[in-house]
């Protein structure tokens, strides 16, 4: 960890920006995959992405370095790209273009909501929270339990497999997402969200 840590403090805005850039690359070609100069900015975006990361490769788990060797447009790319746009088929392109990614996180339970947001610290809050709503909060504690039945997805800010939300989300079949750093920032309550559960992705319809 801290081989990783010395190699991400030399070179923190080198890797930022190439993530950042090839996030922003691959929503662009998600929003229209017909056109062949969004797909080739795409493509040399993950490259270039690729390319910084390679330094870390050594230090993940082997099962996921393949994910390193992403240089081009190739079936394990656009296996990525699908897995996002088949969680449910889009009615038409403006319904795909209308959705703006706000954070991601890890998977607990999969799922796909689309319901309005509702952010929430304490058991007031709670107490006045909407049936049906995708609750947004740092971390959940036993006293979430009394909106349980107005939940209809959770994303937390932090947390990881083992939090509160996790076990509350598997014992109640709750599409749960959590470590979404920044997500009540994002967010005003009643956006109208979709808790891509499946895949980890919070977006803004």
């Amino acid at each position: 960890m801290n081989a990783v840590r010395k190699i991400l403090d030399s070179n923190y805005d080198e890797v930022k920006d190439a993530i950042c850039a090839a996030y922003e690359a691959i929503g662009v070609f998600q929003n229209d995959r017909n056109d062949a100069s969004k797909r080739n900015k795409m493509t040399a975006a993950v490259a270039r992405a690729t390319d910084v990361l390679r330094a870390f490769k050594e230090y993940v788990p082997r099962y996921k370095q393949r994910y390193f060797e992403i240089e081009s447009w190739s079936p394990l790319m656009l296996g990525i790209l699908n897995g996002r746009r088949e969680v449910q088929p889009y009615a038409n392109a403006a319904q795909a273009n209308a959705e703006e990614f706000i954070a991601s996180g890890q998977s607990i339970v999969g799922g796909y909501i689309m319901a309005p947001a509702y952010k929430a610290c304490g058991i007031n809050e709670l107490k006045r929270m909407p049936q049906g709503s995708i609750l947004l909060t740092k971390m959940t504690t036993p006293d979430f339990i009394v909106a349980l039945d107005n939940i209809s997805g959770i994303a937390t800010e932090q947390g990881g497999k083992v939090c509160h939300a996790a076990i509350l989300a598997r014992e109640f079949h709750i599409p749960c997402v959590v470590g979404c750093g920044g997500l009540l920032a994002a967010v005003e309550n009643g956006d109208m969200l979709i808790l891509d559960a499946t895949n980890g992705i919070m977006l803004r319809q």
